[in-house]
C-alpha cells in the first residue's frame, strides 16, 4: 500500500492531489462514519424547515438550528466536497448544504415575534386588619 502523502496547510492536513478519499479504504471508512449521520441530520433539519416555512410555526428556532447544522456539516463533508471537486461527486453535498442555508436563513428573516398580550395575574391575601383579599394585578404587555 502506497505511503500517505501528507501535507500541512495551517491546522488542516489536507491530502495532497494525488490520494482521494474514495481511495484509500480507512480514510473512507472514517469519513462514512461522519458523513452518514450528520448527511441525515441536515436532511431532517431540512425537512423541518420546510414545515416550519410553509405553516409559519417555530420558524426562528428551525432557522437557526439549520444555519448551525449547515455549518456543522459543511465541515463533516469538506473533504469529501475537496475531493469531489474533480470528479462531480461533491454537487450533492454542496446543493443540501446551500439548500439548508437557504431555507435557515430565509425563516430566521422572516420571522414575526407574537403580538403582544396583556398579562393579568390573580392573588390572594390574608391580613389581620382587612381580613381575607381576592384581586387581580395588571403586569403589562409582553
Amino acid at each position: 500500500m502506497p505511503r500517505r502523502q501528507w501535507r500541512r496547510h495551517g491546522e488542516l492536513s489536507v491530502l495532497s492531489q494525488k490520494q482521494s478519499i474514495t481511495s484509500d479504504p480507512d480514510l473512507l471508512t472514517a469519513s462514512l462514519i461522519l458523513l452518514i449521520p450528520t448527511t441525515l441530520a441536515e436532511l431532517t433539519i431540512f425537512i423541518g424547515n420546510l414545515i416550519a416555512f410553509t405553516t409559519k410555526k417555530a420558524r426562528l428556532l428551525w432557522g437557526i438550528q439549520g444555519a448551525a447544522m449547515s455549518v456543522l456539516g459543511a465541515l463533516v463533508s469538506l473533504p469529501w466536497i475537496l475531493s469531489g471537486l474533480r470528479n462531480g461527486m461533491a454537487v450533492p453535498f454542496i446543493a443540501l448544504h446551500v439548500a439548508l442555508l437557504g431555507v435557515s436563513i430565509t425563516n430566521i428573516v422572516q420571522y414575526q415575534p407574537p403580538k403582544k398580550t396583556s398579562v393579568l395575574t390573580p392573588w390572594f391575601s390574608i391580613h389581620p386588619t382587612h381580613g381575607a383579599q381576592v384581586g387581580v394585578s395588571y403586569l403589562g404587555q409582553f
